[in-house]
């Protein structure tokens, strides 16, 4: 025995000219675009690879700047850190964090900075090992 789907009549319902606007306006402002408190999406594809000089730090994002956020300890959220790059944010990725001590496990995240300092919610957060220098060669 197969059951066949219930067909309902579908009425269209006119819409007053004067409502119309408002249902505009609550459509566009109630919508979500995925990102923080005003829409900013944080960066992704957050790489830390370990160098002579630091850690290189690498992402993705299309963001006006950025932050990036140093911890010896993993970090839950950001939220009243100070980011490595100082007051100012980075204009676009590399960065290398060469405030770094060999043979310390750090952690990172980074946010994307909007219009009037805004920040987003923070990347996934990354780690990385720095390296033990290597001696010199022999003369």
């Amino acid at each position: 025995m197969s059951l066949a789907p219930l067909a309902l009549p579908v009425r269209a319902v006119p819409v007053p000219w004067y409502i119309l606007p408002l249902l505009i306006l609550l459509t566009v402002t109630g919508c979500d675009s995925g990102g923080g408190e005003d829409g900013i999406l944080p960066p992704s594809d957050v790489s830390a690879t370990a160098t002579d000089a630091g850690v290189q730090l690498t992402w993705t994002g299309g963001s006006e700047g950025y932050n990036l956020y140093r911890s010896r300890q993993p970090m839950s959220d950001v939220s009243g850190r100070t980011p490595i790059n100082g007051a100012s944010p980075v204009s676009s990725p590399p960065y290398l964090d060469g405030d770094t001590e060999n043979t310390t496990l750090y952690y990172y995240r980074i946010t994307s900075v909007g219009a009037g300092g805004t920040e987003s919610e923070p990347s996934g957060e990354v780690q990385v090992q720095t390296l033990y220098p290597q001696p010199p060669g022999r003369p």
